[in-house]
């Protein structure tokens, strides 16, 4: 378990706003850190019907760019998600 109840239950709140469907590509190595991000990966899309995990091919690995479009958009709009992996920080800060 990636994240814990707490978390969970506030991004839970947060995603039920959420209009657009965004999908997260996921691009990965196999290693202990991938697997890892995979783990919350899913463990986010398992709370919104609106979140899609795709395979992304990224040369950064492990890594996740999230993507949205909307109706009046005829290319994706990319926005940056930051994880960090290998610091001592709070997942949501």
């Amino acid at each position: 378990m990636a994240l814990d109840n707490n978390i969970k239950t506030q991004l839970k709140a947060y995603m039920e706003r959420l209009v657009h469907p965004i999908t997260i590509e996921a691009s990965t190595d196999g290693s202990a850190k991938s697997n890892e991000m995979m783990e919350l990966l899913n463990e986010i899309v398992e709370i919104s019907d609106k979140i899609n995990l795709t395979q992304g091919n990224d040369a950064r690995k492990p890594s996740f760019p999230s993507s949205h479009k909307t109706q009046m958009q005829s290319q994706y709009q990319y926005d940056s998600l930051v994880f960090p992996w290998d610091m001592n920080l709070p997942l949501w800060y």
